[in-house]
C-alpha cells in the first residue's frame, strides 16, 4: 500500500472516529445537562428574579434608556425579546432582538395587577413562543413591567434527532472534502519523498549530480537539503578521487617509464660499458622517487583517515627550528637564498609531537626554497602568546595567485608559477603539513602577494607552567 493511501485511510479514520464520538458525548453527556440547564432557567421560574434585578437598576438609573445595555444582555443570555413598561403600562425600553416581536398588551394588562403570568403568543410565521410577565416593585411600590417573549425550542428534537442528522451529513462532507484535502496533502507529502527516492536511487548508480529544490522549512525541507549536501560532498569526493587516480597515474608513469626506457636499453647493449653505473644511478634514483611518493600518499592517506596517532609531548620548538635550519643550511646557500631565524631568546616549551612539527617545518621550508628566486630571503620565527606560540615561515618568492590559494592544501596541487630549472615534487607535501597541524588542534594558513612572496603560519600549545 502507498503512502498516499495510508494517508487517504487514516485522515477517513479519523473524521469517522470523531463523528462516532461526538455523537456518543452528545447522548451520554451533552443532551441531560442542556435540558436540565434549560428546565433550571425557564422562564415561569425566572420571571420574578428578573423583575428583582430590573428594579435594584431602576432604582440607580436616572431615566428609561439607562437599562437598555441590560435588557440587552438578558435578551441575549435568553435568546428572547424583553419589553419594559411604565406602571401606566406605556413601553418605555426594549431589547433589538428580534425585530418581528411585538409586546403582548393583555399580559402586561395582568401584571400591572400585580400578578406574574405565563402564557403563550402566536409569532409572525406561525411559530409559538413563551411569555413571561412580571411586575417590577421598588419599595413595594410597581413601578413597572417586563415582559419576556421567547420563541419555543423542542428540547428533545435539538438534540436528538435533528443535531444526529446534521453530525451525520457534517461527517459524511467532511469526508469528501478530505478526500481532496488528503490529494493536496499527500501531494505535498510525497512528492518530495517521491523526488528524493529517484535521488538516492541515482546515487546508488554513481550519479552524484541530482539535486532537488524543496522550499519548505519542514523535516522534508531539511531532509532535501542534507541529501543535497550529501551529494554535493559525494560528488566532490568523486571528482577528487578521480583526481587522484590520474594525478597517481600521471606521477608514476614518469619515473616508470624512466627505469623501463634505461633497463630496456641496458638489456640491449645500447649503453656503453662506461655509462652504466651511471644509469643504473638514475634508475635507482627514479626508484627511490617513486617509493618517495608512494610514502606521501600512504601517509597522507593514514592521516585523513586518522590513522596516524600524535604523540604529545613537550619539546623545545627554538632547538626544532634551528636544526631545521642546518639541515637546509647547504641548499639554501646552494640557491643563494638567506635562510633566517628569528626566535629571541629563551627556549620556547611546545607541545606537540616533535617528528610531525619537524616534518611540517620541512615541508614549508622546501616549498619555500623552490618558489624563491635566486637572492631572496626565508626568514622563520616563533611568536610566544598566552597560551600558545605562533610559527611562521615567510618568504620573497614568486608569491600566489588569488585564484589559486584556495586550492593550494589540495593534494597534487602544484602553482603555476614554477621557477626556471625547479624540479618540482607531487604536490602532497602542504596536503601532509595541513593534517598534521590540524591533528594538532591548530590551523595552517597562508597569505601571500604575488610577486612578493608568501607567509605560512599554525600555532601549538605551550607547555602549562
Amino acid at each position: 500500500m502507498s503512502y498516499r493511501s495510508k494517508l487517504t485511510i487514516s485522515f477517513l479514520s479519523v473524521i469517522l472516529l470523531t463523528v462516532l464520538v461526538t455523537l456518543l458525548v452528545q447522548r451520554a453527556a451533552i443532551e441531560p445537562r442542556w435540558t436540565e440547564f434549560m428546565t433550571s432557567f425557564s422562564l415561569q421560574q425566572k420571571g420574578p428574579e428578573l423583575a428583582a434585578i430590573v428594579a435594584q437598576n431602576l432604582q440607580k438609573a436616572r431615566n428609561w434608556f439607562e437599562l437598555r445595555s441590560l435588557l440587552e444582555e438578558l435578551s441575549s443570555l435568553f435568546r428572547a425579546k424583553i419589553f419594559l413598561t411604565d406602571a401606566n403600562g406605556e413601553l418605555r425600553v426594549q431589547s433589538r432582538y428580534p425585530e418581528e416581536i411585538n409586546p403582548v398588551e393583555s399580559e402586561i394588562d395582568k401584571a400591572l395587577e400585580g400578578l406574574t403570568t405565563s402564557g403563550e403568543a402566536l409569532l409572525p410565521g406561525g411559530k409559538k413562543a413563551d411569555v413571561v410577565t412580571s411586575p417590577v416593585f421598588v419599595n413595594n411600590k410597581l413601578v413597572a413591567v417586563i415582559q419576556i417573549v421567547q420563541e419555543k425550542t423542542p428540547l428533545g428534537g435539538m438534540f436528538s434527532f435533528p443535531l444526529m442528522s446534521s453530525l451525520l451529513i457534517g461527517g459524511v462532507v467532511a469526508g469528501v472534502l478530505s478526500l481532496f484535502v488528503v490529494y493536496l496533502v499527500s501531494r505535498q507529502v510525497t512528492l518530495p519523498i517521491f523526488k528524493m527516492k529517484q535521488m538516492a536511487l541515482k546515487f546508488s548508480q554513481g550519479d552524484f549530480s541530482a539535486r532537488e529544490n524543496i522550499p519548505s522549512r519542514d523535516e522534508l525541507g531539511e531532509l532535501a537539503s542534507i541529501l543535497n549536501n550529501m551529494a554535493q560532498k559525494l560528488e566532490d569526493t568523486e571528482k577528487i578521487r578521480k583526481e587522484l587516480l590520474a594525478n597517481i597515474s600521471h606521477e608514476l608513469r614518469t619515473p616508470l617509464t624512466t627505469v623501463q626506457g634505461y633497463l630496456e636499453a641496458l638489456i640491449d647493449g645500447v649503453i656503453p660499458e662506461e655509462k652504466e653505473e651511471e644509469s643504473l644511478r638514475l634508475v635507482l634514483e627514479e626508484v627511490k622517487r617513486t617509493e618517495g611518493l608512494v610514502d606521501s600518499i600512504l601517509e597522507l592517506s593514514r592521516l585523513e583517515a586518522g590513522a596516524i596517532k600524535m604523540e604529545s609531548m613537550p619539546f623545545d620548538l627554538r632547538e626544532l627550528i634551528l636544526k631545521t635550519k642546518e639541515k637546509f643550511s647547504l641548499p639554501f646557500q646552494r640557491k643563494r637564498v638567506s635562510l633566517e631565524c628569528l626566535l629571541g631568546d629563551g627556549s620556547v616549551v611546545a607541545v606537540g609531537d616533535r617528528e610531525r612539527i619537524k616534518e611540517v617545518l620541512e615541508i614549508i621550508l622546501d616549498n619555500a626554497l623552490h618558489y624563491t628566486m635566486e637572492g631572496g630571503k626565508v626568514a622563520v620565527s616563533c611568536i610566544p602568546e598566552k597560551n600558545t606560540v605562533e610559527v611562521s615561515v615567510t618568504d620573497t618568492g614568486v608569491g600566489i595567485a588569488p585564484e589559486e590559494l584556495p586550492r593550494i592544501f589540495d593534494r597534487f596541487y602544484r602553482s603555476r608559477r614554477v621557477l626556471s630549472g625547479e624540479r618540482l615534487g607531487a604536490g602532497l607535501g602542504l596536503a601532509i603539513a595541513k593534517e598534521i597541524v590540524e591533528a594538532h588542534g591548530s590551523r595552517l594558513r597562508v597569505e601571500s602577494t604575488l610577486g612578493k612572496g608568501s607567509c605560512f603560519r599554525f600555532t601549538l600549545n605551550l607547555k602549562e607552567e
